[in-house]
C-alpha cells in the first residue's frame, strides 16, 4: 500500500457503489438504492488519520472513506435519520493536493490504520498545515524534520 493520503479504490476491491449499496441493505432497507441523479446537496470531504471522508450532514455517525473517481456520499442509515437515501456531491478543496503533500510529510506507520497526525478540515489553510509541521517535527518523516 502506497503511503499516501487514502481513498476509497486505494484500500478496497469493490467500487465506492457497490460498497454503498451493501451498507444500504445492511441498514434494513428494502427498497432499491437511490440514483446519484437524485443528490440533494453537497458534504465537504475532510481528512482523518490519513483517509479523505465524506460524512453525513446530519451528524449521526454516518462516515465513508470518500471516492475520489466517484465524488458522491449515500446517507445509509436506514430508519434512524430523516435523510437516509439522500446522496451529496463530495467536495474536496481546491488545494487538494497541496494538503496531501504537507500531511504526507508526517509520518504514519499505515496509510490509514495508524497515521494519528494527518488530519485536515475544512477551514484550516495550507499555512496552518504548515505551521504544525514546524511546531511539531516529532511527528514528521526524517527527511522533513
Amino acid at each position: 500500500m502506497t503511503d499516501k493520503i487514502q481513498h476509497h479504490e486505494d484500500w478496497q476491491d469493490v467500487s465506492v457503489q457497490d460498497f454503498r449499496a451493501w451498507h444500504w441493505r445492511q441498514a434494513g432497507n428494502l427498497s432499491q438504492m437511490p440514483s446519484t441523479a437524485q443528490a440533494q446537496g453537497t458534504v465537504d470531504a475532510y481528512i482523518n488519520q490519513g483517509r479523505w471522508i465524506a460524512e453525513c450532514p446530519i451528524g449521526h455517525g454516518d462516515a465513508v472513506c470518500a471516492s475520489e473517481s466517484f465524488p458522491f456520499f449515500l446517507c445509509t442509515a436506514g430508519g434512524m435519520a430523516e435523510n437516509s437515501g439522500n446522496w451529496y456531491n463530495v467536495r474536496y478543496p481546491a488545494n487538494k493536493r497541496a494538503i496531501e503533500q504537507e500531511l504526507e510529510k508526517r509520518m504514519a506507520v499505515h496509510p490509514f490504520k495508524a497515521a494519528q497526525a494527518r488530519n485536515w478540515k475544512p477551514g484550516e489553510t495550507l499555512k496552518d498545515l504548515q505551521d504544525e509541521n514546524k511546531a511539531h517535527p516529532e511527528r514528521l518523516k526524517p527527511e522533513f524534520r
